[in-house]
């Protein structure tokens, strides 16, 4: 998801679902998605890996809502077209 504040911050307009944010977290990226495309990016990087070793797919409207990704189908095609 992109939330990038803590929902129990008053003014924070987004459900994170426990989203991270100590310092740590946040040199990661400030929110989920940007996490996942940098950490993507640098598996890319360290091992010069082919897509066909390893890909992202990015699943539009369903944030970091774990039903969502598995039943669309991005979801569907990666657990059984693999």
């Amino acid at each position: 998801d992109t939330c990038d504040c803590n929902p129990t911050t008053a003014g924070c307009g987004c459900l994170s679902h426990g989203l991270e944010t100590t310092c740590a977290d946040e040199l990661m990226g400030r929110f989920r998605l940007m996490r996942g495309r940098l950490y993507y990016a640098q598996l890319q990087a360290h091992f010069n890996a082919s897509p066909a070793v390893h890909s992202m797919v990015e699943v539009p409207n369903v944030g970091h809502d774990h039903t969502l990704m598995w039943q669309s189908t991005q979801g569907l095609d990666a657990i059984f077209r693999w």
